[in-house]
């Protein structure tokens, strides 16, 4: 096409290719190659067949073996491919795949019975499955497709708050020594008669469940390991005074993290910030349960570096995106902080300086948000610490990113440089921040705020 100057554009035009290949019987051994487009011969279907426990296994690729042209490359390149397999005469033909009920490994079990009612039946090789099940029998499917962008709908999990449970972060925050107990009993007490509930069902299984009533019992004693690891905590809360007051620590800092994280939201989003209306929400810094009680279970190893659980235990969180993850690890971290300096040193162990809490970001997308979450909460601890120095020592609380040279200075040589050249403005420089504002105001950060040190 022509643009309104009349130069020349070359554009890309989506060119659909479809072929329907014959039915295909099941034997053991390799398919016979099928060519979808007769006009590209070496673009094929191929797949192998296997019989194993009673069921036909089908693998299928599509294989795109044209030679790239030294000019548009892109015509031998294919775009959106979709493989859809069903039965010649449209019956439910697919079952679904065993989810580990024979093995022998507890984790697999433990899955198996978990989801035994989530039905998989095909498992795409960088490409997900579209599966169109059957309207009469959910274990069997008419349709499987392969996805090239798939779609699936998370449920959102709703938290339940037991009566009488204290939630709210600056409330906790504002507790007396011995006075966590009756605050935080809800929780266990309801965990408690939840685990009961379970027991029940397991020990009257339903013909789903009756497989796996020796994996029920095994997570059933693991739940209720896990409640008296719970219970501990809070014991622990009213029985040391350091517990306590690091505690406290975290929720503070925590509240204060929240509602500045909102603050600074709005400021950016344009809207009229107010951060009093903003604190006097509780909904705004309130802990959701699962946070609270992950939190409270972790309390007696994180108090006494001789615990067993430091090294025996290592504790998972497990929910979909927006679900929680990062304040309850964020929680732990502001307690671990705060326990540290109230200790001071312990033999070797210093509370007051080195690295405190380790945190790796597995999605570099994730990476910058995680860090600046991470770094409204320091800001905030380290608001508490200048408060009262005498009780949280002199050494400033602080964070720090490690990316690799691409992204941030190796050296501090680098860093230094790059800060003097940022202060006088040079443009096309590439400074060593990773967030261009304050966290906790949204704020920009410009040159001359920097100050480098050898830390």
């Amino acid at each position: 096409y022509k643009t309104k100057t009349g130069a020349q554009r070359r554009i890309w035009r989506r060119i659909p290719v479809e072929g329907v290949a014959e039915a295909v019987a099941l034997r053991a051994g390799r398919l016979r190659s099928w060519q979808p487009n007769p006009e590209q011969p070496d673009v094929r279907v191929q797949g192998i067949v296997r019989r194993r426990t009673g069921q036909w296994h089908i693998t299928l690729f599509l294989v795109n073996g044209q030679s790239e042209p030294k000019q548009r490359k892109d015509e031998a390149w294919l775009f959106q491919p979709e493989l859809i397999v069903e039965d010649a005469h449209g019956r439910p033909i697919f079952e679904h795949r065993p989810l580990g009920r024979g093995s022998d490994d507890p984790e697999l079990r433990s899955m198996a019975m978990a989801y035994r009612n989530t039905v998989e039946f095909a498992v795409g090789h960088g490409v997900a499955v579209h599966v169109d099940v059957s309207p009469n029998n959910r274990r069997r499917a008419l349709r499987l497709k392969t996805r090239v962008a798939p779609m699936y709908d998370v449920a959102q999990t709703q938290p339940v708050v037991p009566e009488g449970l204290v939630i709210d972060m600056r409330e906790l925050a504002g507790f007396p020594d011995g006075g966590f107990g009756a605050a935080l009993e809800p929780m266990v007490t309801a965990y408690e008669d939840w685990i009961d509930s379970l027991a029940a069902r397991a020990s009257n299984p339903s013909p789903d469940l009756i497989p796996f009533v020796d994996v029920a019992s095994g997570s059933i004693d693991q739940c209720r390991e896990t409640a008296k690891r719970i219970r501990a905590g809070i014991e622990l809360l009213d029985t040391n005074m350091q517990a306590a007051e690091a505690f406290r620590f975290a929720n503070l800092s925590m509240a204060a993290q929240r509602d500045h994280t909102i603050f600074a939201t709005d400021v950016r989003q344009g809207k009229e910030a107010d951060l009093a209306a903003i604190e006097a929400d509780p909904a705004n810094h309130a802990w959701r349960t699962f946070q609270l009680g992950f939190i409270l279970l972790n309390l007696p190893a994180l108090t006494d570096p001789k615990n067993a659980e430091r090294s025996e235990i290592a504790d998972l969180l497990w929910f979909p995106t927006g679900g929680g993850k990062t304040e309850a690890y964020l929680g732990v971290a502001a307690y671990t902080l705060a326990i540290r300096r109230l200790q001071g040193q312990l033999g070797d162990r210093s509370g007051h300086a080195g690295v405190a809490v380790l945190m790796r970001y597995t999605l570099r997308l994730l990476t910058l948000q995680q860090f600046q979450r991470a770094a409204a909460l320091i800001c905030a601890c380290e608001v508490i610490r200048r408060e009262d120095p005498a009780k949280w020592g002199g050494e400033p609380f602080r964070i720090g990113l490690w990316v690799g040279q691409n992204s941030t200075p190796n050296w501090t040589e680098d860093a230094a440089e790059a800060v003097q050249l940022a202060i006088e403005k040079r443009t096309g420089v590439k400074v060593p921040i990773v967030s261009d504002e304050a966290p906790e105001a949204a704020v920009p950060i410009t040159g001359n705020l920097i100050v480098l040190g050898n830390r």
